[in-house]
């Protein structure tokens, strides 16, 4: 049987089976089996075929009938110009991840990057991107061990292992360094959704690598939250979202003090990836959450007792050396820390923060914040208790007044 024999059957196999690409499956699928590129096998199309050979396609074909992905059947998949391995542990790259690694190696083409790549699958976007920023270097990391695998064994192949190191482990135990850029394809698609998928995606692809949650929002909201405290000054974060999703990962973002940068738009004109930078104040919530912490260790948590606590000469509680008379003066390096005003707005502010972060879904989030609130109402009654201790008169004067007002007040026939 000859070349063009075998491409016409396993096409009408394939067609009968509703697989859309039908025809170009059946001559990537033979190409593999000969040891050709298709363009290699399509100038010989006459050449007759061995019968092992003929068996082998044979095999490969009945494997995609029933929907499994060519990228796994040869286990490979091209991605910027480059094959990469992947397997049924790795998501297969899409085109539209490309646009992700177009934009970057535009812009910061002679740039000394140090990257960091979350979810990083088969390695696909971190690799390309290095192949292309000379200067740079990248880390990636996946909560699959196989996939990490693949990732390292494409690094080997692509001969960027020297630039790249991959790791397996989640985003609860990130590193301690600091990047210019965090590039992420989370999982984003909702739980509910992972049924309408075609059957190629739902039956073959890793879920772990697709589901997103209810809302398909679970693992972007952690990266965004992570990426806050190891992103470089002027670091970006660039995240690659589902179709319709922008909205609501816009205002995680700015929930979580990023700002909209550039948006990337895949070739249906919908959004698919936001680059974002994060605002300059938050680098001083970043060095207050870093005191509050240094506090707490510290500090021992305040222990109820039945026992009445004696109060000192200066009127602030003695409890037994739990707490220092002078808890106050650790902020005398900010001034505003000894400020009732400031005191009073930083409390609203993390209220408000605190509600913004229920009202998003990230009850962890908003527990952080009210413990900041309640930390600084602490500071705020302290001030008043201070200013009190230290302005007796005043406070006499202030009740006189009141009491002279009382009697003015009085009916004059009393």
């Amino acid at each position: 049987m000859q070349t063009l024999e075998l491409i016409n059957f396993g096409s009408k196999v394939l067609k009968e089976k509703l697989i859309p690409s039908y025809k170009l499956d059946s001559e990537l699928l033979l190409a593999s089996v000969l040891g050709k590129k298709r363009e290699q096998m399509l100038v010989s199309i006459n050449e007759n075929v061995s019968k092992k050979n003929i068996e082998s396609f044979n095999s490969l074909i009945r494997r995609r009938s029933r929907s499994e992905p060519i990228a796994y059947i040869l286990n490979k998949k091209e991605f910027w110009s480059k094959n990469f391995i992947v397997d049924k542990k790795t998501l297969i790259p899409r085109p539209e991840t490309e646009l992700i690694v177009e934009y970057i190696s535009k812009h910061f083409l002679n740039k000394n990057l140090h990257i960091f790549d979350i979810g990083t699958g088969s390695g696909c976007i971190l690799l390309s991107l290095l192949s292309e920023l000379k200067k740079s270097k990248g880390i990636g990391i996946d909560i699959s061990k196989n996939a990490i695998k693949v990732a390292r064994k494409n690094s080997r192949n692509l001969g960027l292992s020297t630039k790249s190191k991959f790791y397996n482990r989640s985003l609860d135990k990130i590193f301690a360094y600091k990047f210019d850029l965090i590039i992420s394809n989370p999982p984003y698609i909702c739980s509910s959704q992972i049924k309408n998928l075609s059957e190629d995606i739902k039956r073959y692809e890793p879920r772990i690598a697709l589901d997103g949650g209810k809302d398909g929002l679970d693992v972007i909201k952690k990266v965004i939250y992570k990426s806050r405290s190891i992103l470089k000054k002027k670091g970006l974060l660039v995240l690659e979202i589902g179709n319709g999703q922008y909205r609501k990962v816009s205002q995680i973002l700015k929930f979580n003090n990023f700002r909209d940068r550039f948006l990337i738009k895949d070739y249906r004109n919908n959004i698919r990836c936001i680059i974002s930078i994060l605002d300059k104040w938050l680098d001083l919530l970043l060095f207050l959450n870093r005191h509050m912490n240094n506090q707490k260790r510290r500090f021992r948590p305040r222990q109820q007792k039945n026992n009445y606590r004696r109060r000192s000469s200066n009127g602030l509680q003695n409890n037994g050396g739990h707490y220092p008379n002078n808890v106050g003066n650790n902020f005398n390096r900010n001034g505003s820390m000894n400020n009732p005003f400031s005191v009073e707005k930083a409390i609203q502010k993390y209220q408000q923060m605190a509600k913004d972060a229920l009202s998003a879904g990230d009850q962890v989030l908003s527990e952080n914040y009210l413990q900041h609130a309640d930390y600084y109402g602490r500071r705020l009654s302290e001030l008043n208790l201070k200013f009190k201790e230290n302005n007796p008169q005043k406070n006499i004067n202030k009740e006189s007044n009141l009491e002279n007002n009382k009697i003015s007040n009085k009916p004059e026939n009393v």
